[in-house]
């Protein structure tokens, strides 16, 4: 049979536990952040054609976009996004892909990689339209973001050709 004393160390060690146990679910909770937002177009470097075409449904290429985002989020609003980008456009449509870093006005960065699909029209006065969706993976970063983990899903409908798209995501970091 178990002392006063004995069920008492056990009655603490166990409400211990649960108070523990507790604390660690609501912090992985908080930590799961949804945010939204908008990419703004700053620029592109270094496009490289595959192939010559007029026509940018027909192409195969490859650059480097910068972005900016305001976000619902101050740990996002106002970040820079540097993406090597490939594209891929045919008869059926356009693919793109690449690499995504993020440098966040803390000085630390996040990365991952992205993926999608977008459609190019082409206006009478021969400007284009773009229409995109697709989605940004992070998987990793510095400081703050070293355990950063989550994806930003990203849309445009007939925007100006590379002037902005908007997203909603859920990281946790």
């Amino acid at each position: 049979m178990q002392s006063r004393h004995a069920k008492f160390h056990t009655s603490r060690i166990l409400l211990i536990a649960l108070l523990a146990g507790a604390f660690s679910a609501s912090f992985a909770f908080a930590a799961d952040k949804k945010m939204t937002g908008t990419g703004i177009f700053i620029g592109m470097a270094g496009k490289q054609v595959g192939h010559e075409s007029a026509n940018p449904q027909e192409e195969m290429s490859q650059w480097t976009a910068t972005w900016t985002f305001t976000s619902s989020d101050p740990d996002f609003d106002g970040i820079i996004e540097t993406a090597p980008t490939q594209v891929i456009c045919g008869p059926g449509g356009c693919r793109h892909q690449g690499l995504l870093e993020f440098r966040h006005r803390n000085g630390d960065f996040s990365w991952g990689y992205f993926q999608g699909t977008h459609s190019v029209n082409v206006n009478q006065d021969g400007s284009f339209t773009m229409s995109t969706d697709g989605v940004k993976t992070l998987v990793g970063g510095t400081g703050k973001f070293a355990a950063i983990k989550g994806e930003l899903r990203y849309s445009a409908k007939d925007s100006p050709f590379g002037a902005t798209f908007n997203w909603t995501g859920q990281v946790s970091y």
